[in-house]
């Protein structure tokens, strides 16, 4: 196997040489006979070597193999490529082979003992037949990611040349091949398939008598020289329709002390106590004590480059309030200044960074100082640091929990983004649904699709499914067929930061994965 990687960033056209690994003089190889390699920017590409298939030996091939086989009196190897691309194939040839088909070019290297031809990768698989024996497919990239091999006894057609199992190649774009057998003398193959009319073509020993598509009878084509029966199948449109949900009930949750399990004293890693949470940290210091002499300049120092907001007098200091590990900020100069003032931090711990040297750093707020300057500052001890907010249980969250009961309320309603302030405080939502319970065949994962003006995180009955930041890109979230309830009660909750009412969702609907949503269709074939 030969593998290559482009690695300038932009498109590189050549072509390439290597030494014969099967040959006793090692002779040197160019690939492709005519014309050129192709690599995209940053793409990646393989080529088989020397791969000993049915009935011969591939010497190499640009294309990449799919798959390759025994079948009745016929052998088949499947190549794919990108559309509009050659695809050059070389096979060991001792003398000049019939090769038929569509090819752009042909060679018989008589003294190195190889065949070697070209084909232009179309939309849909070209077939080759060489010495009349062996098949070969050449596929776009895309179908034949989607293609699929099945065994069965060679016992269930007539032709087979020996008692052990046949290969049946299905070249089509099925999401999967669930499963597949034989009974007696007809093979069986249950597919998905997406909503839409699907090409299929299957290798099969000549000539089946009967094809039928969950349970009808199904016209279908056979090419005698090919061995292959082609058809098409029709798979409706998805059953399942979304659900958009604009009422919801909610409560505003704000730094409160008596809400919840809070932890006092000075500022420490969140490590420190425990394993680091996941979600927003409250920090709380009320009456901080920020008297104007102390020079009104607040120093903010976090273990990590975690996003936090910080608010004094429930006022946003956009200064103090970002990703940066130190900040500082001079306090606007209407705040109080009787020692009534009140910090309050929302610290966002969202796991750490992937690579050093920020991987290893520690979770929290290190430092909250008041003064002229950083070396001369005065710190700002005996904090109130809330881990996880009240609703929690562990991993989950409780739906049913509330303080001060459930309000009523309607999304998309707030002011538009522009014109919002950050507030510390948090919604939380609780929107219900309901499934209907899935129809036999047909699988449909479903997706939470969300938007809001807010950074939110997103829950069903009660397990974690999905954090929205309003930067994007995420908008799609997948629910998992495990937490669903069918036919019963599903709950969404949605935790707001920085707000407090629901009107700041814009979007929050239910819906299918179409691009994922698939019927089990069962084909058979009988001889």
């Amino acid at each position: 196997m030969i593998f290559m990687r482009e690695t300038a960033n932009a498109e590189q056209d050549f072509k390439m040489t290597f030494i014969d690994p099967a040959s006793a003089a090692r002779p040197p190889i160019q690939v492709p006979r005519e014309g050129h390699l192709t690599l995209g920017p940053r793409e990646m590409k393989m080529i088989p070597v020397h791969v000993p298939i049915p009935g011969g030996v591939l010497c190499y091939s640009t294309a990449e193999i799919l798959a390759h086989g025994h079948n009745a009196d016929r052998d088949f190897l499947i190549v794919y490529y990108d559309p509009g691309r050659v695809a050059e194939i070389a096979l060991a040839a001792s003398r000049e082979p019939q090769v038929d088909g569509d090819t752009l070019y042909r060679y018989w290297d008589k003294k190195h003992g190889s065949a070697v031809f070209g084909v232009r990768v179309g939309d849909k698989e070209k077939v080759l037949y060489y010495n009349n024996r062996l098949l070969i497919f050449v596929v776009p990239k895309e179908r034949a990611l989607r293609s699929w091999v099945a065994e069965v006894p060679s016992t269930v057609a007539p032709g087979a040349e020996d008692s052990g199992a046949i290969a049946v190649p299905f070249v089509t774009d099925a999401a999967l091949l669930a499963d597949y057998g034989s009974e007696k003398n007809r093979i069986w193959a249950e597919l998905d398939f997406r909503p839409g009319h699907h090409d299929l073509t299957v290798l099969l020993p000549p000539s089946p008598k009967e094809c039928r598509v969950d349970g009808a009878d199904q016209e279908f084509k056979y090419d005698h020289h090919g061995r292959s029966a082609s058809l098409q199948i029709t798979t409706p449109a998805t059953p399942y329709t979304p659900r958009d949900i604009s009422e919801v009930q909610y409560w505003v949750e704000r730094f409160d002390p008596s809400l919840g399990q809070w932890e006092s004293g000075p500022l420490r890693p969140l490590d420190a106590t425990g394993p680091a949470p996941y979600g927003y940290v409250k920090y709380v210091k009320k009456r901080a004590g920020i008297p104007q002499e102390d020079g009104g300049r607040l120093f903010v120092k976090s273990f990590a480059a975690d996003w936090r907001k910080v608010f004094v007098s429930g006022r946003l200091i956009p200064e103090l309030s970002g990703a940066d590990k130190e900040a500082e900020a001079s306090l606007p100069i209407d705040l109080n200044w009787n020692g009534t003032d009140t910090i309050e931090i929302s610290y966002e711990a969202f796991g750490s960074s992937d690579a050093e040297p920020d991987m290893s750093d520690l979770k929290g707020i290190e430092s909250v100082k008041i003064g002229n300057d950083r070396a001369s500052a005065r710190e700002i001890t005996e904090w109130l640091v809330q881990r996880v907010p009240a609703p929690m249980r562990g991993r989950e969250v409780d739906f049913e929990f509330s303080a001060g009961g459930w309000k009523s309320g309607t999304i998309n309603s707030a002011a538009p983004r522009s014109e919002l302030k950050l507030i510390p405080a948090y919604t939380w939502c609780r929107a219900e649904f309901s499934i209907e319970r899935p129809q036999q065949q047909w699988f449909a994962p479903r997706q939470l699709t969300f938007e809001a003006d807010r950074d939110a995180l997103l829950y069903l009955n009660g397990k974690f499914v999905g954090r929205y930041v309003t930067e994007g890109p995420q908008e799609d979230f997948y629910l998992p067929e495990p937490y669903l309830n069918f036919g019963e009660r599903n709950v969404l909750t949605i935790l707001l930061a920085h707000a407090d009412e629901p009107g700041h969702i814009r979007t929050l609907r239910v819906r299918p994965y179409d691009e994922f949503a698939t019927r089990r269709t069962r084909l058979e074939f009988e001889w």
